[in-house]
């Protein structure tokens, strides 16, 4: 099992939901790995990470790449683990450009 490592957040509200999220991380370990259950994902997929998020979660969606038959990683250049908050804008536009490709 990976070793992992909590950070309490400063935020009042954020500092709230640390209980469910680790519950959370918990019920995914004991999933165990299952990768190769979504090599029958055929579907195309875009794989979104950030340049500069945690190693791990560029780990996390490499090892998906890997089973994924119809998958794309893309990497959003200056962006973390909240690039979804920091830069709407440019995963809006990997996600439009993705469903033009698809269609």
């Amino acid at each position: 099992m990976a070793r992992r490592r909590t950070v309490s957040p400063s935020s009042p509200r954020l500092r709230a939901l640390v209980p469910r999220q680790i519950d959370d991380l918990q019920a995914i370990d004991r999933l165990g790995e299952r990768l190769d259950a979504y090599g029958a994902v055929g579907a195309p997929t875009v794989l979104l990470g950030g340049e500069t998020s945690p190693a791990h979660l560029g780990e996390r969606l490499d090892a998906l790449a890997g089973v994924l038959p119809a998958a794309e990683r893309v990497t959003l250049p200056g962006q973390g683990h909240g690039g979804h908050l920091r830069a709407p804008g440019q995963v809006a536009r990997v996600i439009e450009e993705h469903g033009r490709r698809v269609r």
